[in-house]
């Protein structure tokens, strides 16, 4: 942890000795020292904590992962999407296929423009196409315009309510919230949700899936009490539609832990961390970003709990992949 915080210029290097002695003699671990100390953030510490997992797992190279670590805290945003923005996908060509793809649907939206009416469906159908690509490649400003275009053409020629409606007004709403864009994100978010509960009742997981978008919109406003109910509604819905070990359900169930841990409420989080685990080990191996995300916000919490020899079980576990030890 010492040498990547120095490595990515996290941490002065003289300030470190000061907390490796404190460290040594507290028998607290280097990075919640540092914290204390006031010489990194909480949000150093996961990012380092998340880096240091994907080292370990051969995930991705220690040099690249040090770069990630600058521009992260250089732009204020996660691990994940800093190795993306780097041009890391997994594999080397994966960056140039993206803008390739990109470039394609540009030039199929001015080819289809020259041949048709603009409030053509065709036109809002790659419209869609190029705001997605936009969106997946954290161009939140240029899907937003498309998204926009689109909903424009489609609410006239398919009426208000329909579920291709409803699944424009979630992509709008959500590229305005990663925006910080607050002001209509909550009336779009319920404008979708009516729609669907109309089309589909109450209890489909469509509707479930409404239900979390407006609990990630609660969360982004603080209010982590709302944000709760919205997530144990759509936990219900997953379980009874889907069964206890879909993926969804463990997506849900994590979703719930992440809004107890931003509440400070780590005895409520950590069962749901395990519960989540459980389930998505059965699908992905421990080098997937869903599992290391996952096992880095609870070695957190035991950190922040002053649970350390548990925290460092939670990185042995990552590291052996085994099951759990507790």
């Amino acid at each position: 942890v010492g040498e990547l915080l120095t490595q990515s210029g996290i941490v002065d290097p003289d300030k470190l000795p000061e907390g490796l002695e404190v460290a040594q003699k507290s028998n607290v671990p280097l990075g919640r020292v540092l914290v204390n100390l006031h010489h990194i953030t909480d949000d150093d510490l996961q990012s380092v904590l998340h880096t240091q997992m994907l080292i370990k797992g051969g995930v991705v190279p220690a040099h690249l992962s040090i770069r990630a670590l600058r521009y992260a805290r250089k732009k204020r945003v996660s691990i994940d999407v800093a190795l993306k923005d780097l041009g890391w996908t997994g594999h080397e060509s994966g960056r140039t296929f993206e803008l390739a793809e990109i470039m394609r649907a540009s030039d199929e939206l001015v080819a289809i423009e020259r041949r048709l009416p603009s409030g053509h469906p065709d036109v809002a159908a790659v419209c869609l196409k190029l705001a997605d690509l936009y969106a997946s490649n954290d161009k939140h400003a240029d899907a937003e315009v498309l998204y926009k275009r689109a909903l424009g053409i489609l609410e006239n020629v398919l009426g208000d309510e329909n579920l291709e409606i409803a699944d424009l007004l979630d992509k709008l709403a959500s590229v305005y919230l990663l925006q910080e864009k607050f002001t209509q994100v909550e009336t779009l978010f319920m404008r979708a949700l009516q729609i669907k509960e109309q089309l589909l009742g109450k209890e489909h997981p469509a509707v479930a899936g409404s239900f979390e978008n407006l609990a990630r919109f609660y969360c982004s406003q603080g209010d982590h009490k709302e944000a709760g109910s919205w997530y144990e509604m759509a936990l219900q819905i997953k379980e009874k539609a889907l069964g206890s070990q879909h993926l969804d359900v463990a997506t849900a169930i994590e979703a719930r832990a992440n809004c107890f841990f931003d509440m400070q409420d780590y005895t409520r989080a950590e069962p749901l961390y395990w519960q989540a685990y459980k389930i998505k080990k059965n699908f992905h191996d421990s080098s997937h970003p869903e599992i290391t995300s996952l096992l880095t916000r609870l070695a957190d919490l035991y950190c922040k709990e002053g649970k350390y020899s548990l925290a460092d079980s939670v990185l042995v576990l990552f590291q052996s992949d085994r099951d759990l030890l507790l």
